[in-house]
């Protein structure tokens, strides 16, 4: 569950709101209500209170909520294809839904998007019904190397012939990949999409914004309904492996056997939950054809830990996952399969095999590989169990309560000033991650900056905070021994130092996405989340 700062105003006031988005649809709390819905102008309450919000009725007693504006903010992914690097950049975009919208017709409208990145800010100013037609014109502003990479590029994602709302309407196909390469019109798109493909979740709708590991690049042999123009050259390597023997076969056994091992193993794993009375969220998922980068494949059944703190041990990610990994190069593939685990140092890594291309259209050759990985499927369900056995969770740190933490220290409703609040929110996380640490030569003065700033007895002052930055980093440095584990605190560290160099004094900090990004820093380098709410509370108990 992905979470977007906003902005929500109406008739009856001006709120903060965080919104929760599974890539499908979209949740939040407002003035005691609770709101669920796909697109923006089919935001549906749980509850009708006509004096929080004006609705569109319906016959059923249920509402929408209409007559706003909302301002979100939404990380979004992008791709250099020079460097062949995948970043992210947050867009903002304005949205206007009931009787202050001017285009006829419309119930909503999208005014405005804004991007901001370190090589220049882009704008859509024009009143726009979708946003598909907004994210082209952005992408058409764009240098030519830089490509949007989220659900409404990518070529497994299509619109309905019949037509579609402002967001959320887009289809992913990426369960019917194989049936893509075939489709030639609308007709062949339509065959596919049918009522009991939507029924058993094959077929789903997503954000246009969103994104996931298996978002593929058109190219100009790939057919879609949508508008979008932004093409890529293909990757000749790549394509030749993807149609080989091989690739079909290896592709064809993981997609089965992953999602039956997954459906074998569930029973005793709810087992394993309940008797280690582990209550928090920890499913297990399948990844097909995943790509952390270019010519990389991966297929994976794998513990989810994205919602839990790394080891403070090692001051690693949690996983636990079965993998089978093929990466491209010239003129071969570099091959294996493994179980891997955070938990067990004795799963030792195996080594990648290394398998010329023209090999893989050899069918006495594929059907031997296809076979020795079947053996390592067939032993997966047992050892994947006994793996998660081993997992000690009374050490995992679910990080539902982070949202606690931000609410605590959200001061933008106490000052009329938005940047001093923005600057005095990061000053008061570093003086708490100090405090949790206990650095005692320097809590008092911490203290006494953070007070004054906060009464606005003093002002900001960049230069003190970026050295309490660099204090946080020192002393977690410090506590580090190995090589190994110095360089996971310094790639952490490094996003958590590396703003002063984008911003001076003068500029003004309205992101508020900065402090959750803080956070994530603090959690990644290993300090101890859970104490900064009482520490919060404990010295600045007016907030």
């Amino acid at each position: 569950m992905r979470e977007y700062p906003a902005t929500y105003q109406d008739k009856r006031g001006t709120e903060e709101i965080i919104i929760k988005s599974d890539g499908s649809d979209m949740y939040f709390t407002l003035r005691g209500i609770d709101f669920e819905g796909t697109d923006f102008e089919m935001l549906t309450a749980e509850e009708i209170d006509d004096s929080k919000f004006d609705y569109e009725m319906f016959a059923d007693g249920s509402g929408d909520v209409t007559n706003f504006k909302l301002t979100i903010t939404i990380p979004t992914q992008f791709y250099n294809s020079l460097s062949n690097q995948i970043f992210t950049e947050n867009l903002v975009a304005h949205i206007e839904v009931g009787e202050t919208t001017t285009i006829d017709g419309l119930d909503s409208e999208l005014t405005s998007l804004l991007l901001t990145t370190s090589f220049g800010e882009f704008k859509v100013e024009k009143k726009l019904e979708w946003m598909e037609d907004a994210l082209i014109a952005l992408q058409d502003q764009l240098p030519p190397n830089i490509y949007l990479k989220t659900c409404l590029s990518c070529k497994y994602s299509n619109y309905h012939p019949v037509g579609n709302g402002m967001f959320g309407g887009l289809c992913c196909f990426k369960n019917y990949k194989a049936e893509l390469r075939q489709m030639n019109d609308k007709h062949d798109l339509m065959n596919l999409w049918t009522e009991e493909s939507v029924k058993n979740e094959s077929l789903f709708f997503v954000q246009e914004t969103f994104d996931c590991p298996e978002h593929r690049l058109p190219t100009e042999d790939d057919w879609y309904y949508k508008s979008w123009t932004k093409l890529i050259a293909k990757n000749k390597e790549i394509e030749l492996v993807e149609n080989t023997l091989f690739y079909k076969e290896i592709n064809t056994l993981l997609r089965n056997q992953f999602s039956a091992i997954k459906q074998t193993i569930h029973h005793r794993y709810e087992q394993v939950l309940k008797e280690r009375q582990f209550y928090h969220a920890l499913p297990i998922i399948c990844r097909f054809e995943y790509a952390t980068w270019g010519g990389n494949r991966q297929w994976r059944l794998e513990l989810d830990f994205d919602e839990y703190q790394w080891s403070n041990e090692t001051v690693k990610p949690h996983f636990l996952n079965a993998l089978v990994y093929l990466s491209i190069g010239k003129e071969l593939i570099y091959f294996k399969y493994q179980l891997c685990s955070s938990f067990n140092d004795e799963l030792l890594p195996m080594e990648e095999e290394k398998i010329e291309i023209q090999k893989l259209n050899d069918t006495d050759f594929v059907t031997e590989k296809i076979e020795e990985v079947q053996q390592f499927l067939d032993c997966l369900p047992k050892r994947f169990i006994k793996e998660i056995e081993e997992i000690d969770f009374d050490d995992l740190e679910f990080l539902e309560e982070m949202e606690e933490l931000y609410q605590v220290i959200n001061l933008h409703k106490l000052n009329d000033t938005k940047e001093f609040h923005a600057r005095t929110q990061l000053f008061l996380l570093d003086a708490i991650a100090l405090m949790s640490m206990h650095i005692k030569d320097y809590e008092k003065i911490i203290l006494e900056y953070a007070r004054k700033m906060y009464t606005k007895e003093i002002p900001f002052c960049m230069n003190t905070l970026k050295s309490f930055r660099i204090i946080i980093a020192k002393k977690r440095l410090s506590e580090v021994n190995n090589k190994e584990e110095r360089v996971h605190v310094l790639n952490a560290m490094n996003g958590f130092l590396t703003p002063f160099e984008e911003y001076n004094e003068n500029d003004k900090i309205e992101r508020p996405y900065e402090l959750e990004y803080k956070i994530d820093y603090l959690v990644q380098a290993g300090l101890e989340w859970k104490q900064l709410i009482p520490l919060l509370k404990e010295h600045f108990p007016e907030i």
